[in-house]
């Protein structure tokens, strides 16, 4: 009886390896660019405030604050001195009845598409009328991509 001998095995082409990890980097090279494609970027978006009184008196002025947390927005409408330190800005248009107010808000995207986005949540109102003294109301902004607008009521 004889014993068969192991057959040798068949040798693998070398330049297998080689073809594919060129590939790869080709791969690589060429998609890199895209995963780097991000921008950032901020702005400002108008939110119409509409104010409805329950008083006769008329209001005299309005400024406001934004915020992107509500502790921060609680601790500007206690009116206390440290509170003053938050940027409060006086309603240029306000009629009586109605203003424009600017919302800080930003982002980045990838590729055209949203990855993140933020913007302010809470505003806080500092309302001067004749028969009362400062107001300070604290109201939510309503969510949206776009203009929006929300009525707030002064006691």
């Amino acid at each position: 009886m004889t014993v068969a001998e192991p057959q040798a095995a068949a040798p693998k082409p070398k330049g297998r390896w080689l073809r594919y990890g060129l590939w790869a980097l080709a791969v690589v090279t060429i998609t890199a660019p895209l995963w780097c494609m991000e921008a950032a970027w901020s702005g400002r978006f108008q939110l119409e405030v509409n104010l409805q009184s329950r008083s006769s008196q008329p209001v005299r002025s309005v400024s406001y604050a934004t915020f992107f947390r509500r502790e921060e927005a609680d601790w500007a409408s206690k009116g206390d001195a440290r509170s003053e330190i938050s940027e409060f800005k006086a309603a240029q248009d306000f009629d009586g009845a109605r203003f424009v107010a600017y919302v800080r808000c930003g982002g980045r995207n990838w590729l055209g598409f949203d990855r993140i986005y933020t913007d302010e949540r809470f505003i806080v109102l500092r309302v001067d009328s004749p028969d009362r003294a400062e107001l300070r109301t604290v109201e939510e902004i309503p969510r949206g991509r776009h203009a929006r607008s929300m009525t707030v009521t002064i006691p």
